[in-house]
């Protein structure tokens, strides 16, 4: 018997918009809140982008060109990808259509590998927030663990509990980001000084491997929100306009605090 008669071949493509879809949970503002944590969540490394750039020039240009060229072309990549393709498989079955199978089995294992690494950084961020002298202070390295412990069980009891509540969780955690940063730049508005913004090169040269790095990375992210496209209520319509309304916000989260930060900080 020929081999093409004793397999038949499914089409990735063909199943991912015909397998049962789950309840669809997430409106525009949950599915928003996602996108908010998955890319941005806070304007963090902001500093280093200005260090590295030699001062506030490089850093404010980048961060206003850069969305342009880099943000908006992979989200609107993965807004048009991911409702022609419906599917949690997200980005995974995004590659199975267009290449073979051992680039798709590759991709997975370097995304699993990614995320166990990325994933680590977090814990050990927030506990080192945590343990900063204005709130716990110095604390023994069993209480720093177990904090840790915590901080992974609560994210998988909360993933565990479904996206629903994720998206809950993730509005919540997007408006306290934003109000510091939104509060900051209103008290700093009288304290501007748009001059101190051309500065550039009184911190040292430019280091433009790790500025460019560092404003991909703070724009990247926008892949992960095709893992949850299922869920969505109306996904041609809910998820090209929070990924426009993300990008825009995660854009003037970074922003803003840089320039009221400049101007002040001399």
């Amino acid at each position: 018997m020929p081999t093409e008669a004793r397999y038949q071949f499914v089409d990735p493509c063909f199943l991912a918009s015909q397998t049962h879809r789950p309840k669809e949970s997430l409106g525009i503002f949950r599915l928003l809140g996602i996108l908010y944590l998955v890319t941005c969540c806070g304007a963090y490394a902001t500093e280093e982008i200005v260090l590295a750039g030699g001062g506030p020039l490089v850093g404010i240009l980048g961060l206003l060109i850069l969305p342009w060229i880099w943000g908006v072309p992979t989200a609107l990549g993965v807004a048009e990808l991911a409702t022609a393709m419906p599917s949690n498989g997200g980005v995974l079955i995004w590659i199975n259509c267009a290449f073979s199978s051992s680039i798709t089995c590759t991709t997975a294992a370097s995304t699993m590998f990614m995320n166990v690494v990325d994933n680590a950084i977090y814990p050990n961020l927030f506990v080192d927030y945590l343990l900063e002298p204005q709130i716990l202070g110095d604390q023994p390295l069993y209480f720093t663990c177990s904090l840790k412990v915590v901080v992974v069980l609560v994210a998988c009891a909360l993933n565990v509990s479904g996206v629903g509540a994720v998206g809950d969780v993730g509005m919540v955690f997007m408006i306290l980001c934003l109000v510091p940063f939104v509060l900051l730049f209103c008290f700093g508005v009288p304290l501007l000084q748009p001059e101190h913004w051309l500065d550039y090169g009184k911190t040292g040269h430019v280091n433009w491997p790790k500025v460019i790095s560092m404003l991909t990375w703070n724009l990247s992210g926008f892949d992960a929100a095709g893992h949850v496209v299922e869920e969505i209520k109306r996904p041609s319509k809910d998820f090209p306009t929070a990924v426009a309304g993300c990008l825009v916000l995660t854009t003037l989260t970074y922003l803003l605090p840089v320039l009221v930060g400049t101007s002040v900080n001399q």
